[in-house]
């Protein structure tokens, strides 16, 4: 709810990011966030106002200790280790469907793209407890890393 901004019972689809709350809190705030300052997160104001279409990432990467994840377009690779889940998200919401082993250039992409991204981030300030709980997920561990 934010009267005279957004119009009440609107519905936004765009692919969206907790790192967009940042710039976006911050705009409405009227924080003026300095220019050199790279971000991950956009603001979302124009479009939640609708007077900005189109999507708003072209890609999103998540990393969690071990575990790495992009998002681009209809896909979805998440991985654990060596284990990696591919997701096409406009046949399978609900990412029940591992087609990793039919899309193998996608894989391929999305390795590369999440590479790339990582090659340009710092090393973590606050890096995860080597304690951190695993699960199982396919019968593969995957590291919960708080």
């Amino acid at each position: 709810r934010w009267p005279r901004v957004i119009a009440p019972g609107g519905v936004q689809t765009h692919v969206v990011s907790s790192l967009d709350l940042f710039p976006t809190i911050c705009r409405a705030a009227g924080a003026e966030l300095p220019d050199d300052l790279a971000l991950d997160g956009v603001d979302l104001t124009a479009t939640l106002a609708g007077t900005s279409s189109g999507p708003l990432h072209d890609v999103l990467f998540w990393s969690n200790g071990p575990n790495t994840a992009v998002r681009k377009g209809q896909w979805k690779l998440v991985q654990a280790g060596q284990h990696v889940w591919l997701f096409d998200l406009n046949a399978d919401v609900g990412e029940t469907r591992n087609v990793a082993q039919e899309h193998p250039e996608v894989v391929r992409e999305l390795m590369r793209d999440y590479s790339d991204w990582a090659s340009e981030l710092p090393e973590p300030a606050w890096p995860p407890r080597p304690d951190s709980r695993k699960v199982e997920v396919d019968g593969v561990p995957y590291q919960l890393a708080i």
